[in-house]
């Protein structure tokens, strides 16, 4: 009998160590393209807030602030040409600036999980997301994000927003080394599609 139940605690153990947990790794650095249409006369805000909500079984390898840093860095790279200033995420609710081009970034998932388990963890930043199927047997990573852009430049009163959310499944193979290429492929496409959000809302105008 003893031996029975030592078996069933063996197959349950990896449902145990897995359930609802989710995994953050920093992501890698990416190197973006600088804008040529924007001039130092062009003053862009920038305001990035982690709404998500991560629990304490999670395995936490990044920080809230080091996410943060690296979107800030995206810009940085991306709107050297410009005048860019970086707002804390307490700026979040305010309103737009006079004159100014105001990005607003809402971080609403980035994580990984073993099978459904990436379902927790989404935080509201004034979404409504639709994720789709996570396959029960395999790495599951998710990125969203919230955009909202307003430029105030001048006679424009002009203002867009988009919800992106990309996801990325891998096989256990190779573990956790799975599960990183896994958030690191969603985290790429995620920022790609953001800045290109950004300099269409704008240009179209």
């Amino acid at each position: 009998m003893k031996r029975k139940i030592i078996s069933l605690l063996v197959i349950l153990a990896p449902v145990f160590v897995h359930a609802q947990k989710l995994y953050v790794w920093k992501p890698k650095k990416q190197q973006v393209s600088v804008r040529p249409f924007y001039q130092k006369s062009d003053t862009i805000d920038v305001v990035i807030y982690d709404g998500r909500t991560i629990n304490k079984k999670s395995k936490i390898e990044c920080t809230s602030e080091e996410i943060v840093n690296e979107f800030q860095d995206l810009f940085k790279q991306a709107y050297s040409n410009a005048t860019l200033i970086i707002h804390d995420s307490k700026d979040y609710s305010q309103k737009a600036y006079a004159n100014h081009i105001t990005i607003k970034v809402g971080i609403a998932a980035y994580h990984a999980g073993f099978g459904s388990d990436i379902q927790v963890g989404i935080g509201s930043v004034g979404g409504s997301f639709s994720y789709g199927f996570f396959p029960k047997g395999k790495w599951n990573a998710l990125t969203s994000l919230f955009v909202r852009i307003f430029d105030k430049r001048g006679n424009n009163d002009t203002k867009a927003q988009k919800e992106i959310s990309h996801t990325a499944s891998k096989s256990n193979m190779l573990g956790y080394t799975s599960a990183k290429s896994a958030l690191n492929e969603t985290y790429l496409q995620a920022t790609t599609e953001m800045l290109l959000t950004i300099d269409n809302s704008i240009l179209e105008e």
